[in-house]
């Protein structure tokens, strides 16, 4: 009777590994976020790039880094930069982006500002709104990458 507990223990135990193992690996392959940590969406047509929302109103573009998990490391930088039209663009013009009120819209690399940032940020988690991961064929990765071929 004794052996027969102990062998009863051993699979209890074997069943309990193997479930804790495949939830764990589930977990990674699904990209399912854990408490005090950021993970990447795992979908096909996902970029490498996401977009922070920030509490300020500011929107970053870049590549999340893992960190202390109160805050988000973000590298290979980029936010969009609104300027107001004087004039229209006439025909011979080249066409730019706008935004619903017409407003020139333009992605700038960070680093390029007045004061030399290093193209590195760490954001408080308190910052920020929310993240969403980029598809791949999104109009900000599209341009992300024109710029890395100039």
């Amino acid at each position: 009777m004794n052996m027969r507990r102990s062998w009863l223990i051993s699979i209890l135990s074997l069943i309990i590994i193997i479930v804790i193992a495949g939830a764990g690996y589930a977990v990674v392959r699904r990209g399912i976020s854990l408490p005090g940590h950021l993970q990447k969406d795992s979908g096909s047509n996902v970029s490498d790039y996401s977009a922070i929302f920030l509490t300020n109103g500011q929107v970053y573009f870049g590549k999340i880094y893992s960190g202390p998990s109160d805050q988000v490391d973000l590298r290979d930088i980029y936010y969009l930069q609104v300027s107001q039209q004087i004039q229209p663009n006439g025909s011979s013009a080249t066409p730019t982006p706008t935004d619903s009120s017409g407003n020139n819209v333009v992605l700038v690399k960070l680093g390029n500002e007045l004061h030399g940032p290093v193209d590195e940020m760490h954001i408080n988690t308190s910052q920020v709104l929310f993240i969403e991961s980029l598809k791949s064929d999104s109009k900000v990765v599209d341009a992300i990458a024109k710029y890395q071929a100039k």
